[in-house]
This record gives structure tokens, C-alpha cells and sequence, in this order.
């Protein structure tokens, strides 16, 4: 993923006469545009994710090569907790509290690390009697990472089937998978740019391997083009947005 750049940093760049959109592309890019066409091909079959997620990564990411082709059988990929057993394995939790700022000007939001509380009471209930399942949570914020680790600190007494569950930063999470991937996006009020960067984005969306949980305000989504076309119902199903009451009643009836 190429580094994300703060606007002041960009202004210092600009300032001392470098180029921002250098700056900005990884050393992978650069490498891949100096090669001849006919010495480069892009990889369209992916063997990590469920179907739908692969869809709508594909759709969204890769539209110039027709999308993502998935190599196996949805069968492979199974999802004991009945709640989220669907063939469509996107999610959305609509949380709508406000976003608050930590150290180093981090941002976290308290409503979402609830909702994500649920989310894994829901796992850990489902998950009775079967083949747990790995939990990654990752946020874009730091200072949510550390709020959702405090959370799950004082939490995992009462998750007893969930045996595994790691958190991070959506950079630090680049090359890793997990079978179930809980997203908190923290906010989504104003340009969110460290939130809506296409590349992070990319990254957040393709690592779950069964499951995939985005955890924000569904209506700031909208304001968004490239997040409001990934909520389009095609990609994440109407009755797949949740509130926060629809999440617990969901977790009550397990």
C-alpha cells in the first residue's frame, strides 16, 4: 500500500519543490508502469475470500479486469453463527456515535467499540459447540485500536469461543487474513481522508476470509462515492445493514 500522506505533509513537499503524487505511489507501482505490457499481467482468480466479499472487492477495485474470479466453492467456507450464515457474507453495523480525539490527535469512536462488543457476543454464542473461528478487529485510528483492546481486555472472560482475536491498524494488517474481519471506521464527517484513501480502503475490504463486519454511520457513508458504491444493496444487502437494536436483538435470540 503506497504511504498515506497528511496534508501538511504534502504542503512541506510542495514547499520544497517535490512532487506530491511521487510521494504518493508505492515503490510497486513505480516498478509495475516501468515495465513493458507485454511483461506484466494482472492476477484475477483469488483463493482467499468468500464470494460475495470477493464481488465486492472485484467490482469496486478491479473493474478494468472484469473483476475477481474465486477459485473455489462457497461450501469451503463455512459460517456456523446462523445470524450471518448467508450467501452474501457482507455486514454492515450502522453505529452512530461521535467520533472523539485520543493521543497524537487519533480518533475513536465509544459507539463503535460497543457495537463490536455485540458483534462478538454474537460470535462467541454462535460459535457453541462448533469450530471457533479467528477474529481480526482493525480500524484506520490507532487510538481506536487501543480503546477496542481495553474493550476485549476486560470482555474475554465472557467470550469463551472465541479463542483468537487480534487487533490492528488497517496498515499494520497489509498481507494478513483472518476468517471472520470486524472493520471499525471511526468516522466518516468530513473528508475522512485517512478513512476513504482507496488503497486503505482495498485493504480493509479483502482480508476476511468467511465474514466480513464494517462497523459506521451508514447515512455519513453516503457522502462518500467510493464507500456509498460499496454499500450499494447489491454488494451489502438491505436487511444486512443493522442498527444497533437490530444487533441485539440478533444476539438475544441465539
Amino acid at each position: 500500500m503506497p504511504p498515506f500522506l497528511e496534508q501538511t505533509t504534502k504542503e512541506d513537499l510542495r514547499t520544497a519543490g517535490m512532487s506530491v503524487e511521487d510521494a504518493e505511489r508505492s515503490l510497486f507501482e513505480t516498478l509495475f508502469d516501468a515495465v513493458r505490457d507485454s511483461n506484466k499481467s494482472s492476477l484475477r482468480v483469488q483463493h482467499r475470500m468468500h464470494s460475495s466479499i470477493a464481488k465486492l472487492v472485484g467490482d469496486i477495485y478491479y473493474p478494468e479486469l472484469g473483476g475477481l474470479e474465486t477459485s473455489h466453492d462457497d461450501s469451503q467456507r463455512p459460517m456456523p453463527v446462523k445470524a450471518f450464515d448467508d450467501k452474501n457474507r457482507v455486514f454492515w453495523i450502522d453505529a452512530r456515535g461521535k467520533r472523539k480525539t485520543g493521543p497524537n490527535e487519533s480518533s475513536y469512536n465509544q459507539a463503535e467499540v460497543v457495537a463490536i462488543k455485540d458483534v462478538l457476543h454474537l460470535l462467541s454464542k454462535g460459535f457453541a459447540g462448533q469450530t471457533p473461528q479467528s477474529v481480526s478487529i482493525i480500524s484506520p485510528y490507532a487510538a481506536q485500536v487501543a480503546e477496542l483492546k481495553e474493550m476485549i481486555n476486560r470482555e474475554r472472560p465472557h467470550l469463551p469461543n472465541l479463542q483468537d482475536i487480534r487487533l490492528g491498524t488497517v496498515d499494520s494488517f497489509q498481507g494478513e487474513e483472518d476468517d471472520i474481519v470486524i472493520c471499525s471506521l471511526v468516522t466518516l464527517q468530513g473528508k475522512a481522508q485517512h478513512v476513504t484513501d482507496e488503497h486503505r480502503l482495498n485493504v480493509t475490504l479483502s482480508r476476511a476470509i468467511n465474514l466480513l463486519v464494517i462497523v459506521g454511520n451508514f447515512a455519513d457513508a453516503q457522502r462518500h462515492p467510493k464507500i456509498r458504491e460499496m454499500t450499494h444493496p447489491s454488494y451489502i444487502p438491505t436487511d444486512h445493514v443493522w442498527t444497533a437494536q437490530r444487533l441485539e436483538e440478533e444476539a438475544s435470540t441465539v
